[in-house]
Protein backbone atom coordinates (compact mmCIF):
# COMPACT_ATOMS: atom_id res chain seq x y z
CA UNK A 1 0.00 0.00 0.00
CA UNK A 2 2.95 2.35 -0.38
CA UNK A 3 1.43 3.69 -3.59
CA UNK A 4 -1.07 5.52 -1.38
CA UNK A 5 1.48 8.22 -0.55
CA UNK A 6 2.72 11.14 -2.62
CA UNK A 7 6.53 11.08 -2.46
CA UNK A 8 8.02 13.21 -5.22
CA UNK A 9 8.43 16.96 -5.00
CA UNK A 10 6.92 17.50 -8.43
CA UNK A 11 3.77 15.66 -7.32
CA UNK A 12 3.40 17.99 -4.31
CA UNK A 13 3.98 21.03 -6.52
CA UNK A 14 1.32 19.85 -8.98
CA UNK A 15 -1.24 19.45 -6.16
CA UNK A 16 -0.37 22.91 -4.78
CA UNK A 17 -0.65 24.46 -8.25
CA UNK A 18 -3.72 22.64 -9.61
CA UNK A 19 -5.56 21.69 -6.44
CA UNK A 20 -8.22 23.47 -4.46
CA UNK A 21 -7.12 24.89 -1.12
CA UNK A 22 -9.06 24.92 2.16
CA UNK A 23 -7.52 26.69 5.15
CA UNK A 24 -8.21 25.73 8.76
CA UNK A 25 -6.76 26.86 12.08
CA UNK A 26 -4.23 24.03 12.27
CA UNK A 27 -4.25 22.40 8.83
CA UNK A 28 -4.34 23.49 5.21
CA UNK A 29 -5.74 20.90 2.79
CA UNK A 30 -5.15 20.80 -0.96
CA UNK A 31 -7.29 18.46 -3.05
CA UNK A 32 -6.53 17.82 -6.70
CA UNK A 33 -9.06 15.67 -8.59
CA UNK A 34 -7.43 15.14 -11.97
CA UNK A 35 -8.91 11.84 -13.07
CA UNK A 36 -6.83 9.58 -10.83
CA UNK A 37 -7.96 6.02 -10.23
CA UNK A 38 -7.22 6.01 -6.49
CA UNK A 39 -6.87 8.43 -3.60
CA UNK A 40 -3.31 9.42 -2.71
CA UNK A 41 -2.14 11.39 0.32
CA UNK A 42 0.77 13.67 1.17
CA UNK A 43 1.83 15.34 4.40
CA UNK A 44 3.90 18.46 4.94
CA UNK A 45 5.13 19.50 8.37
CA UNK A 46 7.69 22.29 8.13
CA UNK A 47 10.27 23.43 10.62
CA UNK A 48 8.00 26.30 11.59
CA UNK A 49 5.79 23.79 13.45
CA UNK A 50 8.55 22.99 15.93
CA UNK A 51 11.67 20.96 16.58
CA UNK A 52 12.11 17.44 15.16
CA UNK A 53 10.34 15.70 18.04
CA UNK A 54 7.24 17.85 17.63
CA UNK A 55 7.24 17.55 13.82
CA UNK A 56 7.57 13.77 13.97
CA UNK A 57 4.71 13.54 16.49
CA UNK A 58 2.46 15.59 14.21
CA UNK A 59 3.42 13.45 11.19
CA UNK A 60 2.63 10.24 13.12
CA UNK A 61 -0.76 11.62 14.14
CA UNK A 62 -1.59 12.78 10.59
CA UNK A 63 -0.56 9.40 9.12
CA UNK A 64 -2.78 7.63 11.64
CA UNK A 65 -5.73 9.87 10.79
CA UNK A 66 -5.21 9.16 7.08
CA UNK A 67 -4.97 5.43 7.79
CA UNK A 68 -8.02 5.23 10.05
CA UNK A 69 -10.35 7.92 8.77
CA UNK A 70 -9.47 8.86 5.19
CA UNK A 71 -8.10 5.68 3.57
CA UNK A 72 -11.59 4.40 2.70
CA UNK A 73 -12.69 7.75 1.28
CA UNK A 74 -14.41 7.11 -2.07
CA UNK A 75 -13.05 10.31 -3.66
CA UNK A 76 -10.35 9.99 -6.32
CA UNK A 77 -7.36 12.29 -6.59
CA UNK A 78 -4.60 13.60 -4.39
CA UNK A 79 -4.90 15.22 -0.95
CA UNK A 80 -2.03 17.06 0.71
CA UNK A 81 -2.31 18.10 4.36
CA UNK A 82 -0.03 20.94 5.48
CA UNK A 83 0.39 21.39 9.23
CA UNK A 84 0.38 24.97 10.49
CA UNK A 85 2.47 26.08 13.50
CA UNK A 86 -0.64 26.38 15.70
CA UNK A 87 -1.08 22.59 15.64
CA UNK A 88 2.05 21.90 17.72
CA UNK A 89 0.37 21.58 21.12
CA UNK A 90 -2.89 19.99 20.04
CA UNK A 91 -4.06 16.53 21.11
CA UNK A 92 -4.73 13.66 18.70
CA UNK A 93 -8.48 14.25 18.96
CA UNK A 94 -8.19 17.98 18.27
CA UNK A 95 -6.05 17.32 15.19
CA UNK A 96 -8.45 14.64 13.96
CA UNK A 97 -11.46 16.94 14.37
CA UNK A 98 -9.64 19.73 12.50
CA UNK A 99 -8.54 17.47 9.62
CA UNK A 100 -12.03 16.00 9.18
CA UNK A 101 -13.62 19.47 9.35
CA UNK A 102 -11.26 20.98 6.77
CA UNK A 103 -11.41 17.98 4.41
CA UNK A 104 -15.21 17.86 4.77
CA UNK A 105 -15.51 21.55 3.83
CA UNK A 106 -13.18 21.02 0.90
CA UNK A 107 -15.09 18.00 -0.39
CA UNK A 108 -18.43 19.85 -0.12
CA UNK A 109 -16.93 22.75 -2.11
CA UNK A 110 -15.79 20.40 -4.86
CA UNK A 111 -18.90 18.21 -4.83
CA UNK A 112 -17.03 14.98 -4.02
CA UNK A 113 -18.21 12.51 -1.37
CA UNK A 114 -17.23 13.43 2.17
CA UNK A 115 -14.94 11.12 4.12
CA UNK A 116 -16.81 8.68 6.35
CA UNK A 117 -15.93 7.71 9.87
CA UNK A 118 -13.94 4.64 8.77
CA UNK A 119 -15.66 2.53 11.40
CA UNK A 120 -13.74 4.30 14.14
CA UNK A 121 -15.44 5.74 17.17
CA UNK A 122 -15.23 9.44 17.78
CA UNK A 123 -13.60 11.23 20.67
CA UNK A 124 -13.89 9.21 23.89
CA UNK A 125 -15.98 10.62 26.69
CA UNK A 126 -14.18 12.64 29.29
CA UNK A 127 -13.73 10.85 32.59
CA UNK A 128 -15.05 12.61 35.66
CA UNK A 129 -12.26 13.68 38.00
Amino acid sequence: MNDRWIKKGWEYRRVYREGTKQVGKGVIAYLCCHGAQTMRFGLTVSGRVGKAVVRNRIKRILREIVRKRLAGWPARGELVLVARPEIAGWSYWDIQDEVLRVVGRLSRRLGVPEPGDGGVSHRPRERPR
